[in-house]
């Protein structure tokens, strides 16, 4: 039999009581986030540690640090590491809201102008900003002729690059990426629909009849209008306007990236929900299989993890391979 079992931290310290929580992480947005509500019997002690209750509600605020892990019979899985942004109180309990550690980018950092700069550049002195020795990789790296950093946080710097780009930014195992959608792939995780999936929902569209040309706008240093075209004519036209990129190399790479994204878009997608095992996050491949017609490799994009009084749930948003 499995006993469902969780240990949340918040500040270091274990929650003695949980009413419910939900975790949504996804590799397609750049935060990940956490719900944790704690029940109103619990608010005066809501800590144990060692055994020995702790009743300082202090601790649960802004900036508190929240590990959160979830399992059976004492084997536990990390599903979630951030911090607290807001916390909600009323005469039934503590909603407490949590950001990943993209929380630590949502600082401001100092006004700088790049000429000639790259994103390694870029990341590298977002880091050295916020005294962040985070690892990062970067699978396609693009130049920028001019770069500008006025009034923002390192979180807006990251997200703008990502839309700029089309480029995936995300946080996995404290490790910063920076790559092509769908490239990281980290766990074959196997499901079959008649031993851990309880609901499996098909989203079928035919990728063949969706033709996809992307065009870029973007200037020199002269002012002049360079545009750039790739794809198939005949189809959805989708613009583009680009600022401090003007390189034809460089174009082309963020052309592409618009291009396979829209394309997955097209992709057979599915919906697999089930339990707390197999654990499985996104960036994982799915092999699928008890669906006969369906059977195959899909992608995890998104993961949502229900869990409470009334079990554990994982669903599981995968596009297929």
């Amino acid at each position: 039999m499995l006993l469902m079992q969780h240990k949340i931290l918040i500040a270091g310290k274990q929650l003695k009581n949980l009413e419910r929580l939900t975790i949504i992480n996804s590799v397609d947005a750049p935060l990940s986030a956490a719900e944790i509500v704690i029940p109103y019997k619990t608010i005066r002690r809501p800590f144990t540690v060692l055994h020995q209750s702790n009743s300082d509600l202090s601790l649960i605020k802004k900036g508190a640090g929240v590990e959160i892990h979830l399992g059976y019979n004492n084997k536990l899985k990390l599903e979630f590491e951030g911090y607290i942004t807001h916390v909600d109180k009323d005469n039934t309990s503590i909603t407490v809201q949590c950001e990943d550690k993209f929380f630590e980018y949502k600082k401001n950092i100092a006004d700088k102008i790049f000429t000639n700069t790259s994103i390694e550049t870029i990341i590298n002195y977002i880091h050295q900003q916020l005294k962040l020795r985070r690892p990062y990789s970067i699978d396609i790296d693009i130049k920028y002729s001019k770069f500008s950093i006025i009034q923002q946080t390192a979180y807006d710097v990251l997200k703008r690059l990502a839309e700029e780009t089309h480029l995936q930014i995300f946080i996995k195992n404290d490790h910063l990426y920076i790559t092509p959608k769908m490239l990281k792939k980290f766990n074959l995780i196997k499901y079959h629909t008649e031993k851990n999936i309880e609901k499996i929902e098909f989203e079928k569209t035919n990728l063949s009849e969706h033709k996809v040309e992307i065009i870029i706008e973007t200037k020199n240093k002269q002012g002049q209008t360079i545009q750039y075209t790739y794809g198939e004519r005949g189809g959805d036209k989708i613009y583009l306007k680009i600022q401090g990129i003007e390189n034809q190399k460089d174009l082309k790479k963020i052309a592409e990236q618009a291009y396979n994204n829209t394309k997955i878009n097209y992709q057979k997608k599915c919906k697999i929900i089930g339990w707390l095992q197999p654990y499985t996050s996104p960036g994982d491949v799915v092999e699928l299989k008890g669906t006969e017609i369906n059977d195959g490799l899909y992608y995890c994009q998104k993961v949502e993890v229900h869990y409470g009084e009334t079990g554990g749930m994982r669903n599981l948003y995968c596009v297929e391979i």
